[in-house]
Formats: structure tokens, sequence, C-alpha cells
């Protein structure tokens, strides 16, 4: 039995364009792994790898912006953090940062996924409400 990838690899190899001519955008940087090795299998012969890039740095390339590392993230968030927190209530960094990058990771899927922040703040917003009636 044959996987979808190695049916779709095969029908991209019989058209007749050569595969290392191709770009292939997959979900992620594993997938990419996948399809290397699906791809030795049917390919017969020696040839150039295809070029296979995670969706993430397609739209990178695409767009031409650039991820900030999550320490750039994190002293960022932290200045933004220090000018709206009232100084008597301000955490030392040292604190600050064992949650706020928790949060920046929770932010960062929820941007991955595209996924409606109103949503996530109204659900959020539910849940403090049930945890008053307990």
């Amino acid at each position: 039995m044959t996987t979808f990838i190695e049916d779709v690899l095969k029908d991209l190899h019989k058209s007749g364009i050569p595969i290392e001519d191709r770009l292939f955008v997959v979900p992620s940087k594993r997938a990419a792994i996948f399809i290397k090795y699906h791809l030795a299998k049917v390919l017969q012969h020696t040839s150039f790898v295809p070029r296979i890039i995670s969706i993430e740095d397609f739209v990178k390339d695409l767009s031409g912006l650039k991820l900030i590392s999550s320490t750039e993230q994190l002293f960022t968030f932290y200045s933004s953090y220090k000018k709206i927190t009232a100084s008597d209530k301000l955490e030392s960094f040292e604190s600050f940062s064992k949650w706020a990058g928790i949060l920046l990771q929770d932010f960062n899927e929820i941007d991955r996924h595209l996924i409606d922040e109103n949503s996530i703040f109204d659900y959020l917003g539910a849940i403090k409400e049930t945890e008053h009636w307990s």
C-alpha cells in the first residue's frame, strides 16, 4: 500500500517536469523530512533534491519580513510592560520572564494557527467567570 505522499510524488515524477525544478511548500520542517524520504523511494535514479521549505519560511521569504528571536521578543515585551504598568506594580525582569516567555509562545501559536484573538479572549473571560461561580 502506498502513502498519499508517494502517490503525489509519483504523479509529479510522471509529469515530465524534472523534480529538482520544483518547490515543495510543506506545513513544517518535519514534513520536509518525510517528503525527502518518500522521494528517495519514488525516484529510481540519482537526482538533485528539490527545494523543500516550510510554509513559515515561504511566507517569510515572500514577505521579506524577519522573525525576531525569542530573547528579542522578551526584551521588547518587557519594555512595553514597563511603559503600561504602574511603577509600584512592576515586576523584576527575572520574575516577569518566568511567565512572559510562556505567554509569548502562546501568542505565537495563536498567530501561527490564524486563530481569532477576540475568540481566545472571550473564551478566557468565560473561564474566569466560571471560576468566580465555584
